[in-house]
């Protein structure tokens, strides 16, 4: 009777474990939504600011709450020799090579490819995490991966096949910008993927603050030559209206402080493919926001949403099968 109760233990906890939400789920559910909702809100602050300018005010005020907190919360940095440049690297890739090459390739490219090419950031973080860390997904995680990259064509209406087809009669230095703007952007969504595989890979040996503080501290010091060649040498206005400050301060309190914490949490706690597909909601939060804003919703966006949010239950259920079984064995 006791053998019988011992050997069923095992596989009423695994039911269980099946059954369970895990706590990342919900944390960056809510995190990616506000992160879908930055582009919406800080769009307007950007006509106002330049790109990198706008970067380093607020990456300052992150850096200005996350630092202190390292010496609150962890009696200051605990980062050995050896992880330091990891981490300048993690905080030069996500907060400046990602800030530059997103906004700089946003102003050479049509809004479609840009689309598009954002579509990239989990597979890219998938490949990169199965590469360098040896995370690999299940079978089924591709699957769901797949289905929810159609679901968030679907939702931003556009056709992949002809995407990248030059318009006629458009001039060579039109479509050369053009090129020039795509690989910028891919660069900076390619800088973030490599962000999310540092972090992941140094989530066993350092905390997510210390990690967080110092990546973004690393980011202030880069931005700033960048912020001064604008300010010094930029033919654009720089005036922080009403509306730039509310991009900065959403930016950098919600996207940055919040959302990297969060960020960091999660990817201590699970491989780096899961937390990265769980991005594709960005899409659909930034279209309800639009949506408030009083843009219409049509039938692209039903369709997609459920294609997105089909792709990760199928996507995190195929990971939730897998590391039971492994946890099993």
């Amino acid at each position: 009777m006791s053998a019988d109760l011992d050997t069923a233990q095992p596989s009423t906890s695994r039911e269980t474990n099946r059954r369970t939400i895990q706590p990342y789920l919900p944390l960056m559910v809510v995190t990616t939504i506000i992160w879908g909702a930055a582009f919406p809100i800080s769009k307007s602050g950007l006509g106002d600011v330049p790109a990198a300018t706008f970067a380093l005010a607020r990456f300052v005020i992150a850096a200005a709450i996350l630092v202190p907190l390292v010496f609150v919360v962890r009696r200051g940095f605990h980062i050995s020799r050896r992880d330091w440049p990891k981490v300048a690297l993690a905080g030069v890739l996500g907060f400046v090579v990602i800030q530059l090459g997103q906004n700089w390739g946003l102003s050479l490219s049509p809004a479609s490819d840009i689309a598009i090419l954002t579509t990239t950031e989990p597979v890219s973080i998938a490949l990169l995490g199965a590469y360098f860390l040896k995370e690999k997904p299940a079978p089924f995680f591709w699957v769901g991966l797949g289905l929810s990259l159609v679901g968030v064509l679907t939702v931003i209406g556009i056709n992949p096949l002809t995407l990248f087809s030059s318009s006629t009669g458009s001039a060579s230095t039109e479509n050369g910008n053009r090129l020039f703007g795509d690989l910028l952007f891919l660069g900076g969504t390619l800088g973030f993927a490599g962000y999310n595989v540092l972090n992941r890979g140094l989530s066993k040996r350092i905390d997510g603050l210390e990690f967080t503080g110092g990546a973004v501290s690393v980011g202030v010091v880069c931005l700033v030559p960048f912020a001064l060649i604008e300010i010094l040498f930029g033919t654009a206005t720089i005036n922080f209206t009403g509306r730039a400050w509310v991009g900065i301060l959403y930016t950098a309190l919600l996207v940055t402080v919040f959302g990297f914490l969060a960020l960091s949490w999660s990817l201590k706690r699970v491989p780096a493919a899961r937390v990265a597909l769980l991005f594709y909601l960005q899409p659909l939060s930034g279209v309800i926001i639009s949506w408030f804003g009083g843009e219409q919703l049509t039938w692209n966006f039903g369709v997609g949403a459920a294609l997105i949010l089909g792709g990760v239950y199928i996507a995190e259920r195929a990971s939730r099968a897998r590391t039971t079984l492994v946890s099993s064995e």
